[in-house]
């Protein structure tokens, strides 16, 4: 199993799948960047950053456990946008 098909389920269409794979693989660049803001908040000590990085870190890390437990993709794509 791909990384990119957490939350795929072999009854879903084929436009659900790619959709899927693209909220997965945006999360994933989120949580890359989120990595290098905290490296960054640590490297020039700066508190609100890193703790805007591990929250950030935390919420994407939920959102993919949900999906990949649920298949649900319309609540993590809200928090996606808004987040």
């Amino acid at each position: 199993m791909n990384i990119l098909d957490l939350g795929a389920r072999p009854e879903d269409d084929a436009d659900l799948r790619v959709r899927k794979r693209a909220t997965v693989g945006t999360i994933l660049v989120t949580i890359v960047a989120a990595a290098a803001y905290l490296g960054f908040g640590l490297s020039v000590d700066r508190p609100g950053l890193w703790v805007f990085a591990v929250l950030q870190i935390a919420i994407q890390t939920g959102l993919l456990v949900y999906l990949a437990r649920t298949a649900r993709l319309a609540p993590v794509a809200w928090v996606v946008l808004v987040t």
